[in-house]
């Protein structure tokens, strides 16, 4: 029987999660964690999206439905619906993220203090 090395089955399997040289290297395919900016960028983009969605896309489809009816000309609800979405959903990210900071620092604790009890 022939052996298959690490490297040479990541070679002839190009769905391998690892390359060979990421396996062997400590799977340094992640360099580091993401920059803050790109993620509060990735964030708001999906607020905007969402609420425009919802604002715009969701109220015309009711209104061609004939579920609720057209606004007075001058008085479209939908940009303040808009600002009141994305508003929302920033508080509801904002809430997330200092959540899962929250918990994850109460882990971190648990581990350090089991690490210490184990001295």
């Amino acid at each position: 029987m022939q052996e298959i090395t690490q490297s040479e089955s990541s070679l002839s399997n190009p769905n391998s999660m690892l390359a060979a040289d990421d396996f062997e290297a400590g799977g340094d395919a992640l360099a580091g964690p993401p920059k803050t900016a790109t993620v509060l960028t990735l964030l708001a983009a999906a607020a905007v999206i969402f609420s425009y969605l919802i604002a715009y896309a969701l109220t015309n489809a009711l209104v061609s439905a004939g579920l609720i009816s057209q606004w007075q000309p001058g008085s479209d609800p939908r940009p303040r619906n808009m600002l009141i979405g994305f508003c929302s959903l920033m508080l509801l990210f904002t809430i997330l993220v200092g959540s899962g900071r929250v918990a994850s620092k109460r882990q971190l604790r648990r581990i350090d203090a089991m690490e210490e009890e184990s001295d």
